[in-house]
């Protein structure tokens, strides 16, 4: 792997922007980057994470940023070339061009929401790669979360109600950046959209809704412990005391007292 020089980086990236809306030639190019700064000796697993299902260049960080800062902006002056280009990278079943791809998509101005939600779900819903997953349900719909925020409800509803559980954790990774959003006060259709799914006899997704609940907590703490509270009394076993027990931190003594009374209520 070539040392980076960001003046020529920033070239290259430039010229692969050139090819926007000639897909075919644009993938080509972006291979070329991507082969030129792959990290061949990189071995699976080694930074921590697991290593990806898809094949990977395991490109610098810095790499695919140039890029996005140099390819997204063009996907708000040309949509529909934008989406052609989507459309082809997501073909190449290589991570990093599924990556970019969930960069642009979330650049595309949201005035007909229905192309990239349609894509979003497609491919969310049936995606093994868990860092691809997250990253098309936050960034991939951040025009649709900001602008259409009603559907975009509809959306993650529908998704947390489904029974498989890759479109499940697709509606949870959807609901940080919102949750995350002072501007968004619509709480009660997530304790809502929660509840549901905790009432299902139904496993995992523990480390999911744990960040849902944390993120819940820093918003309302005292509402977020009456949820956990009620939902002791009627959700599922175990999922529920386990994703109580591994929330308690974010809450304070005196609500970590009530929450441990509940659960050892729920044991008797």
């Amino acid at each position: 792997m070539p040392a980076i020089n960001p003046a020529r980086l920033k070239i290259r990236c430039t010229e692969i922007g050139e090819y926007f809306s000639d897909p075919q030639q644009f993938v080509a190019k972006l291979h070329d980057l991507l082969n030129f700064y792959a990290d061949r000796i990189r071995r699976p697993g080694e930074a921590g994470a697991p290593p990806p299902l898809l094949p990977a260049y395991h490109v610098p960080a810095p790499v695919l940023r140039h890029l996005e800062r140099e390819i997204t902006p063009r996907a708000a002056q040309y949509p529909q070339a934008a989406l052609s280009l989507v459309d082809a990278l997501w073909d190449e079943k290589w991570l990093e061009p599924r990556l970019l791809a969930a960069a642009i998509l979330g650049n595309i101005p949201p005035a007909l929401p229905d192309p990239i939600l349609e894509r979003v779900q497609t491919w969310g819903v049936g995606c093994k790669e868990a860092l691809l997953q997250k990253e098309l349900f936050t960034r991939g719909v951040s025009q649709i979360r900001e602008h259409h925020q009603e559907e975009f409800l509809r959306v993650i509803g529908d998704l947390m109600a489904n029974s498989k559980k890759d479109a499940q954790r697709g509606g949870l990774y959807a609901l940080i950046p919102l949750l995350e959003d002072e501007n968004f006060q619509n709480l009660p259709v997530v304790y809502h959209m929660l509840s549901t799914m905790l009432k299902r006899e139904e496993t995992g997704l523990q480390s999911e809704i744990v960040a849902i609940v944390s993120a819940l907590a820093k918003r309302s703490e005292q509402e977020t412990v009456f949820f956990l509270q009620e939902t002791l009394l009627t959700a599922a076993d175990p999922r529920i005391t386990r994703v109580v027990r591994r929330s308690l931190s974010f809450f304070s003594e005196e609500n970590q007292k009530r929450l441990r009374e509940k659960l050892r209520k729920k044991r008797l």
